[in-house]
């Protein structure tokens, strides 16, 4: 039988693996609803970037704001939220136009 080499004298091999973090699209945006009347009904939704943002149009009283300064403080920080109006009843909304109706279907 014919004895080679050990690999070991050939080639020196060291293995690391190290766990790669997921790349790609970031899905930690978060939606805020609401009943504030802040946001018309022909806009929807609006994104910010800070939960500062928010406590301007808002106010840093209001449900929306609280909600984003908890999701603001998570780490890794998130880049962006989206503040929505939600309409319980027919009367928590405006009159619609045409256009929004459109945009509806």
């Amino acid at each position: 039988m014919a004895q080679g080499l050990p690999v070991s004298n050939v080639v020196n091999v060291d293995v690391i693996m190290s766990p790669r973090a997921a790349s790609g699209r970031n899905f930690g945006a978060l939606l805020i609803l609401g009943p504030s009347t802040i946001i018309p009904v022909s806009e929807r939704i609006r994104r910010y970037s800070a939960a500062e943002d928010i406590g301007k149009d808002f106010g840093v009283e209001s449900p929306e704001y609280k909600a984003a300064q908890v999701f603001f403080s998570q780490s890794p920080k998130p880049q962006e939220v989206f503040v929505g109006r939600w309409a319980k009843t027919k009367g928590d909304s405006e009159q619609a136009t045409p256009e929004t109706l459109e945009q509806a279907v």
